[in-house]
């Protein structure tokens, strides 16, 4: 078991096997992250990002997929009526320490307790469902982003960069 955003403890990790690896061998290293994947769940630094506006709503927002073949019949994927109280944030993370979750609580309680009081419904209902989403999801790409740097910065630091390929996916 590990304490600490997911993100931070898979590039500890991976600092840690490189730090311990023969440095008189080629190496390859996989790190997985799993961040843009539900629960898109920020980490702490990431916590404040996009709070201050909206993010552009995409031209299909509101598109019921008529005339189109989905790859599946029914994918359970859409804004409007798949997301759970937990994808919303509208329920706590069950495994947070005691200090993680009252950060969680200062970014997400006084929103929620708005989102209650507005008591939405229909299509301003799937805008506060996607924005809830969007900005989540970018706040954890945000986090793969600053640990991908701090993996790039390390083989810097180790005289490997210019010899090591980086493949990003």
């Amino acid at each position: 078991r590990h304490t600490g955003y997911t993100q931070e403890i898979i590039t500890a990790r991976a600092l840690d096997w490189m730090s311990q690896r023969d440095t008189g061998k080629p190496f390859m290293m996989m790190v997985h992250f799993n961040a843009p994947h539900r629960f898109w769940d920020p980490g702490p630094r990431q916590l404040g990002l996009y709070r201050d506006a909206d993010l552009p709503e995409p031209a299909t927002l509101f598109d019921a997929g008529a005339d189109r073949a989905f790859a599946k019949d029914d994918p359970h994927m859409t804004i409007e009526h798949d997301l759970v109280a937990r994808d919303l944030k509208l329920a706590e993370p069950a495994n947070l320490t005691e200090q993680q979750l009252a950060e969680w609580r200062r970014w997400y309680d006084p929103e929620n307790t708005a989102f209650r009081a507005a008591e939405l419904s229909g299509a301003a209902l799937v805008r506060w469902k996607y924005q809830r989403f969007i900005k989540d999801y970018m706040r954890a790409v945000a986090g793969i982003d600053d640990n991908v740097g701090v993996l790039l910065a390390e083989l810097e630091r180790r005289g490997l960069a210019d010899n090591t390929v980086v493949i990003y996916s």
